[in-house]
C-alpha cells in the first residue's frame, strides 16, 4: 500500500469536513465520497478529471438538508485528481517554479504564491498526493466554488453600459497588474477562468463573503487586487491555475501578448473600444513605463486586434 501525503488549508479541521475518510476517496478510488452521487463531472480525461460535489450539509435542489455541516462550512467543492500526465508535463511541475512532486502539489503552491501576492484565488481546501521520489502520479486539490461571482465573459455579457465597462477595465487591469508582480505565467488564462463578482454581490453581507474566501487566510500574504476596497470596481478572482508558472520576470513583450489574448477572448461579447484597452494597460503596467516608450506601446495595442 503506497503512502500518501495530505495538506489541509488553514479552518478545515479534517477530511470528514470535506466528506471524506481518506485519499482513496479524495482521489476516487473507493466510490465512497460522500456527496459525489449528487456531483457533476465537469471535465473528464485520461489524465486529469473535475468533480463539482456538495460539502456535507448543503441544502438539496428540493432544500432538504441531509445532515449537518462539519467544520468546513457548505457550498460546493471542485475536485480536480490527476492520474498519470505526459513525461513533459510531469518534468516541467517537477523542474520548473514552484518545484512540486504533483500536479496538485503545483497548483496548491501556485494559488497560496498568488494569495501572498494579493491575487484573489478559488480557495484552496486540501491537496492530497501519493509519496514518490521522483514524482507523484496520483493527486488531487479541492478548492471551494466562487459563490457570488460568474465568469468574466458572462459578466461582459450582462453589463454592457459604459459604467460598468469602464469599471471592469480598471479592476482588470489591477489584476493583470498583480499576476506580473507575481510573474505567474497563466496560460490558460481566459475570460472563463477569471471571475467577477455577480451584480449586486456589492452589498455589504455579500461583499464581506466574497472577501472571506478571496483574501489570504495568514498575515503574511497581501490584500486581494488593491484599491477594489476603497472604489467601487467589482471582485475579481482567477479560478484555475493549469499549466501555470513562475517566471524569473515578465517581460515587456511577455506583457502585451497577456493583454491581447485576454482582448481576443472576449471580443465577441465585449468588444474593447481603444478607451477601454488602454484603461485596462494603464492599470496593468503602462502607468509605470517611461513616457516616451509609453507611447509605442500604445500605439501598437490601438493597431492591435484587441481594438477591434
Amino acid at each position: 500500500m503506497s503512502e500518501t501525503e495530505i495538506k489541509l488549508w488553514p479552518g478545515v479541521p479534517d477530511l470528514h469536513a470535506l466528506g471524506a475518510r481518506d485519499f482513496d476517496d479524495l482521489i476516487g478510488a473507493s466510490g465512497e465520497l460522500e456527496g459525489e452521487e449528487r456531483g457533476e463531472v465537469l471535465l473528464e480525461s485520461a489524465e486529469r478529471s473535475v468533480l463539482r460535489y456538495p460539502l456535507p450539509g448543503t441544502l438539496t435542489r428540493a432544500g432538504e438538508r441531509p445532515g449537518r455541516p462539519r467544520g468546513a462550512g457548505t457550498g460546493f467543492v471542485y475536485l480536480t485528481r490527476w492520474q498519470g500526465g505526459s513525461l513533459r508535463d510531469k518534468t516541467a511541475a517537477r523542474l520548473s517554479a514552484p518545484r512540486s512532486l504533483s500536479f496538485a502539489a503545483r497548483a496548491w503552491n501556485l494559488i497560496c504564491h498568488l494569495r501572498e501576492h494579493g491575487v484573489g484565488t478559488a480557495q484552496p481546501l486540501a491537496m492530497g498526493e501519493e509519496t514518490a521520489a521522483l514524482f507523484s502520479t496520483r493527486s488531487f486539490l479541492a478548492t471551494r466554488e466562487l459563490e457570488l461571482m460568474q465568469p468574466l465573459a458572462d459578466y461582459l455579457e450582462a453589463n454592457r453600459g459604459s459604467t460598468a465597462r469602464r469599471r471592469l477595465a480598471h479592476a482588470l487591469g489591477l489584476l493583470v497588474a498583480r499576476l506580473f508582480e507575481a510573474r505567474v505565467e497563466l496560460p490558460t488564462l481566459s475570460p472563463e477562468t477569471i471571475f467577477v463578482s455577480r451584480e449586486g454581490a456589492g452589498e455589504e453581507c455579500a461583499a464581506q463573503k466574497i472577501q472571506e474566501v478571496l483574501a489570504p487566510v495568514d498575515k503574511s500574504c497581501g490584500s486581494p487586487v488593491p484599491g477594489l476596497e476603497k472604489r467601487p470596481l467589482p471582485e475579481l478572482a482567477i479560478a484555475s491555475v493549469h499549466g501555470g508558472c513562475v517566471v524569473e520576470s515578465f517581460k515587456e513583450r511577455e506583457s502585451m501578448d497577456l493583454l491581447r489574448r485576454l482582448g481576443a477572448g472576449v471580443a465577441e461579447s465585449w468588444q474593447l473600444d481603444e478607451r477601454e484597452l488602454l484603461r485596462v494597460a494603464h492599470y496593468a503596467f503602462l502607468r509605470r513605463v517611461p513616457r516616451e516608450r509609453r507611447r509605442a506601446l500604445v500605439s501598437q495595442l490601438s493597431r492591435s486586434k484587441m481594438a477591434r
